[in-house]
């Protein structure tokens, strides 16, 4: 356990759906984050691990968009925090989870062809970043994240699809949504109170055939599973796999 820093938008943003019961409210935001943040982990990992890439056995792993270490801080308990990078946008929560979780870290960036990191990981983990990307970031990202995993090295991540998209979004709430390419919806609001902009920031809801689409065409290897609900029962999540280096004989 470690405490919260009072800039994570998650902890706000339990506060807010915790607002129900004001005398307990802060309790409830709490509970809700720690538990919220293990189940994610323990879900990142068993979709990892019924497709062939258990954390345990891996040497380098990476949690890509880690914030302020909501899931990191379970991730200690599945693997040695010695093996564990981590990697955010905001170089402060960076810092702040490495100076709390001892793991390392270093800052990410808007655009991924600003991202200067030349190490390979065996594994990247990424909870709720492409749930929230507009979708000319979603194939540069992909192929950035690719460059990143060693050779058969794999690339989880999790997004809202279809089902999340019929039972999470009000037919008034719709017309908010721009379809922006066939299967993919994206409206320009985010949970950062404005630390993000909604052009690279948004809220996307996409069908399993257009994440294959987009992984087909800019990731540098192909998609092993593709597990609905697998996160909070809400989020899909799909496991990549980077192809094997090409033989040099």
């Amino acid at each position: 356990m470690s405490d919260i820093d009072y800039a994570d938008d998650l902890l706000h943003y339990s506060l807010g759906v915790a607002a129900p019961r004001p005398a307990l409210r802060y309790y409830d935001a709490v509970r809700m984050y720690f538990q919220g943040g293990e189940w994610n982990a323990a879900e990142m990992a068993e979709a990892l691990r019924e497709h062939g890439f258990p954390l345990a056995d891996a040497t380098s792993v990476l949690e890509f968009a880690c914030g302020w270490g909501r899931v990191t801080r379970h991730l200690v308990h599945l693997l040695d925090r010695s093996r564990l990078t981590v990697s955010d946008v905001d170089p402060v929560a960076v810092q702040f989870v490495c100076n709390r979780l001892g793991v390392r870290g270093f800052p990410s960036a808007i655009d991924p062809r600003d991202l200067r990191h030349e190490e390979r990981y065996d594994i990247i983990l990424i909870v709720s970043l492409f749930s929230h990307l507009p979708l000319a970031a979603w194939g540069p990202w992909l192929g950035r994240l690719g460059e990143l995993l060693e050779p058969g090295g794999a690339l989880a991540f999790s997004t809202h699809g279809m089902h999340a998209f019929s039972v999470n979004v009000s037919d008034a709430e719709r017309e908010a949504f721009e379809e922006v390419a066939e299967d993919f919806f994206y409206r320009s609001t985010n949970e950062t109170r404005g630390r993000l902009s909604t052009d690279h920031y948004g809220l996307s809801y996409v069908a399993e055939s257009r994440v294959r689409d987009l992984v087909r065409q800019n990731f540098p290897g192909s998609i092993v599973a593709a597990c609905p609900r697998k996160l909070n029962g809400f989020q899909d999540v799909y496991v990549l796999e980077r192809d094997a280096a090409p033989d040099r004989r």
